[in-house]
């Protein structure tokens, strides 16, 4: 997955269950630039199910019982690249598709901001509709604020349509927490940064294909993950320009 050998790096972190969260237990460990979450339920040990989710310059999610992974999700092959986030975005993004313009590829200069806000926040002051051939576009694309956790989005696959305008398809996960699910008392902004690269000067615009869910556990704390039907399909858009 090119990735540097995980038992080389300098991780730090540990729990962070929210105090008032019961029931549910929450680690957390970063290390240049990688977050790996691991969440579990507080159950038997024989029925524990660990949802682990490792977040970065890749994505990887996968869940795990009697140290035999259930489900496993890395990245599709020959797709762009993606970083998630879900609190760095928040009061900076609204709910839609944004168009971000810099001298280079975003995920090279991360390490170079203190923090993860100053990373999103030097992000939002290059969104454009607008954009030079020489330079590097990405695409953001957001969920809004959302006053608890429990929300997430997952970006399922990217097509490049030659067409005049040239379209750029995404079709996008977006998940709610169901009735009586325990969720984090904290902002976030569910958020997914898709670096592209140097585009031809002509006219572009990027459709994002969403599928809602709301998730749901049974009694035996399994996850369960309720399709949203609805009449029209859903879909968000945003045009842009390249000079």
């Amino acid at each position: 997955m090119d990735v540097p050998d995980p038992l080389t790096l300098d991780w730090v972190g540990g729990r962070e269950t929210p105090e008032q969260i019961l029931g549910y237990e929450t680690y957390v460990y970063r290390a240049d630039g990688f977050v790996v979450t691991i969440g579990y339920p507080v159950v038997l040990p024989e029925n524990t199910i660990y949802t682990i989710k490792v977040e970065g310059c890749t994505l990887w999610k996968g869940t795990l019982h009697r140290r035999q992974f259930m489900e496993c999700s890395p990245p599709l092959q020959n797709e762009p690249k993606t970083v998630y986030d879900y609190c760095g975005g928040v009061g900076l993004f609204n709910r839609g598709i944004h168009i971000v313009a810099t001298c280079q590829n975003p995920l090279d200069f991360a390490a170079r901001l203190e923090t993860v806000n100053d990373y999103w926040r030097f992000l939002k002051e290059k969104t454009t509709v607008k954009a030079s051939s020489e330079d590097f576009l990405s695409i953001i694309i957001s969920r809004g604020d959302h006053p608890t956790g429990g929300y997430t989005i997952q970006v399922q696959s990217f097509i490049w349509l030659e067409s005049y305008p040239v379209q750029l398809q995404f079709s996008v996960n977006l998940t709610d927490p169901g009735e009586g699910v325990i969720v984090t008392e904290a902002l976030t902004n569910p958020l997914v940064l898709i670096p592209i690269g140097e585009l031809s000067p002509g006219e572009y615009v990027v459709e994002v294909y969403i599928t809602r869910y709301i998730l749901t556990f049974d009694e035996r704390g399994e996850p369960v993950y309720i399709p949203v039907l609805t009449f029209k399909e859903e879909v968000w858009k945003q045009a842009f320009t390249i000079e």
